[in-house]
């Protein structure tokens, strides 16, 4: 009897425990790897919620490292991206920074620090009497050539001014031709034109004075194409150690 009254009261218990393979209670149920790895550290207090640690967890057993492509951390903690770069890559970075600094390593194991001498320093040809002629010859072209481009600069100058007069009167003649196309305009003394006949003449007018810019810039772009080939010569003699920024317009 009291067998039964035990097993009565227990019997709410006896239906929720698991049981082994054995058949004895308190057992806990098989689990694969997955959900035990899945089954987060701390759990949440309140029922019905989840811990926020929980969806952290799950996101880093749950999903693969891209870099070795195995479960259970994040490429950023993955150890094979950590790895030391191969001898090659190691090898080539440390020439270039030796180079950088100026040291040149010998076979010995000694080494040498290599002082930076000026550009084309030790490529100066000897000036001749024939040669010197020449050189003076070449320094002249390339005053006349310097006076001539500062000149046409200035032109350039004057002539874009004259253009953007040009410009404002169209539009203050266009916006009274908007308005007021019987208007006249006072010419001299005593003649009056109309504003269609002035827009026509500024119109020719501004043309003529885009054709001559045009003309003056293009002999612009020649004369300094000339300097730069003289530029060049003389480099190329070893007259003038000319700048990185010169050398890289020259090529």
């Amino acid at each position: 009897m009291d067998d039964a009254c035990t097993l009565f009261r227990n019997k709410k218990g006896f239906k929720s425990q698991w049981r082994n393979d054995v058949g004895i209670g308190n057992g806990k149920r098989w689990k694969s790897l997955d959900e035990w790895q899945r089954q987060p550290a701390v759990r949440s207090t309140q029922p019905g919620r989840v811990h926020r640690d929980q969806d952290k967890n799950n996101r880093r057993h749950s999903r693969r490292c891209y870099i070795c492509g195995k479960v259970g951390h994040f490429a950023r903690v993955c150890w094979f991206g950590q790895k030391k770069e191969n001898a090659t890559t190691f090898t080539k970075k440390r020439n270039e920074a030796i180079a950088a600094i100026g040291i040149v390593e010998i076979n010995d194991g000694t080494a040498l620090v290599s002082k930076k001498t000026k550009p084309r320093e030790n490529s100066m040809k000897h000036v001749t009497t024939s040669t010197s002629s020449h050189e003076k010859e070449l320094q002249e072209m390339l005053k006349e050539k310097d006076k001539m481009l500062r000149q046409k600069d200035k032109e350039l100058k004057v002539k874009e001014r004259e253009q953007e007069k040009l410009r404002y009167e169209l539009k203050t003649l266009q916006k009274l031709k908007k308005y007021c196309p019987e208007k006249k305009i006072p010419r001299g003394k005593d003649k009056w034109k109309s504003v269609e006949k002035k827009l026509h003449e500024k119109k020719e007018k501004e043309t003529d004075v885009q054709v001559e810019m045009a003309l003056m810039r293009s002999e612009l772009r020649k004369a300094q194409s000339e300097v730069k080939v003289i530029k060049l010569g003389n480099y190329l003699a070893g007259l003038e150690p000319a700048s990185e920024e010169e050398e890289y317009q020259m090529l």
